[in-house]
């Protein structure tokens, strides 16, 4: 739902409200399929994931006042964001003896894993094998207020600024069940407590702030720039014997970054309809709240040519990127552990061409018929340039001028 009120006729002035109320069920899995499986049938889903489900709640609100004042405009909004959602999946399995076993190790090799394996695509359990699904149960929320402003020196001069105070955070408490398989079916045959499988609150404090102005001088346009980010990140974990987080004395884990982010672009009219640009900016992704861990710096170059005409528009761009503190995440997507820890790498470059383009050959034929055609190509060469040892495992031992 969105409402707005205009106080006045001269639209000086306007209030913006907005609600929004999603909730979802999803039989979506983490579960994936042998080489041999997808090769056959890549929709094939295993019996093991028969009780794979994530189901989510989201609300989302804002309150925004938009005013003009002769040559000075800006918007102020207040919002808070609040998601709460438990993937119930498949996690592990124990075999005869207890031990745990790897989905991806089972799935990787099959037939190192037959007893596994078969439980996965559904043979009756016979002994204390099991099943272990986990409640990923995680409840986030984002809040703040953000002011955002530009004044206006008719043609030759605007200045945009903004500023904003955020906090978010997300509470972990999960848990995992136990259930055998009969059949091809899924029966439960224990209940997890809820917080011993993941117990543990993650936030951040931000305050940034930009501001940005935009030149004019006859074919030239400027826009330089400057960007401040201050976050502080805190980690705070119970643990799996601390479920009624009663511990006066938990386990907390904090970092802190202070960084100043330049920039500028230049574009040059060579003509009405073709222009040459180039950009410098620095990049910027915080840490985690790792002690120590550094955050990803970046050099961002461009420079690049845009053609735009009534019938074909073309734009070709060549780019660099320097990283530096290069971060990774120990997700278990990208093949971790799913600590959601940051890592930090070494040095990186990104580097290539791309070429878009667009082209309706009835565009002038005066008959009122349209084709428009586009297209685009990217050309990429992103490499390590700088060797080291990584404790995360998709990393390993990197040398310089490794793939990246």
């Amino acid at each position: 739902m969105k409402l707005a009120w205009q106080p006045n006729r001269e639209r000086s002035q306007r209030w913006l409200f907005k609600a929004v109320d999603v909730h979802e069920v999803s039989n979506e899995t983490y579960l994936g399929l042998t080489d041999a499986d997808f090769a056959s049938d890549p929709f094939r889903r295993y019996a093991a994931s028969g009780e794979d489900v994530m189901t989510a709640t989201a609300r989302q609100f804002s309150l925004a006042h938009a005013w003009e004042v002769g040559r000075w405009e800006g918007t102020t909004t207040a919002y808070r964001t609040a998601f709460d959602r438990n993937w119930y999946k498949l996690d592990r399995l124990r075999d005869s003896t207890g031990a745990v076993v790897a989905l991806g190790d089972v799935l990787e090799d099959p037939w190192g894993h037959a007893d596994a394996f078969a439980h996965l695509t559904g043979r009756t359990s016979v002994g204390a094998e099991q099943l272990e699904l986990k409640a990923n149960n995680r409840a986030h929320f984002a809040e703040g207020v953000q002011h955002r402003g530009a004044w206006t020196w008719g043609e030759p001069l605007r200045v945009a600024w903004g500023l904003r105070a955020h906090r978010d955070g997300v509470d972990r408490f999960e848990w995992r069940d136990a259930f055998r398989m009969e059949e091809g079916q899924m029966l439960q045959t224990a209940t997890g407590t809820p917080g011993t499988a993941g117990n543990r609150i993650d936030g951040a404090e931000a305050v940034a702030g930009f501001v940005r102005a935009t030149l004019r001088k006859g074919p030239w346009t400027i826009t330089p720039g400057v960007r401040h980010e201050a976050i502080r990140m805190v980690r705070t974990t119970y643990g799996a014997e601390d479920v009624g987080r009663e511990n006066p004395t938990p386990e907390v884990r904090e970092n802190a970054v202070s960084v100043w982010l330049p920039g500028a672009g230049v574009n040059w009219a060579i003509r009405e309809d073709l222009q040459a640009f180039a950009g410098l900016h620095r990049g910027f992704i915080p840490p985690g709240s790792s002690p120590g861990t550094e955050p990803e710096l970046s050099w961002n170059g461009e420079v690049g040519l845009r053609l735009s005409g009534a019938a074909l528009s073309a734009q070709v761009v060549a780019f660099r990127t320097d990283f530096g503190n290069l971060i990774g995440t120990d997700l278990a997507a990208a093949g971790g552990v799913g600590t959601s820890d940051a890592f930090n790498g070494g040095e990186a470059r990104a580097q290539g061409v791309e070429l878009e383009w667009a082209w309706d050959p009835l565009r002038t034929n005066g008959a009122g018929w349209s084709l428009p055609i586009r297209g685009t190509y990217t050309f990429t060469h992103a490499v390590f340039t700088e060797a080291f040892e990584s404790e995360f495992e998709p990393w390993g031992t990197v040398s310089e001028g490794d793939f990246l």
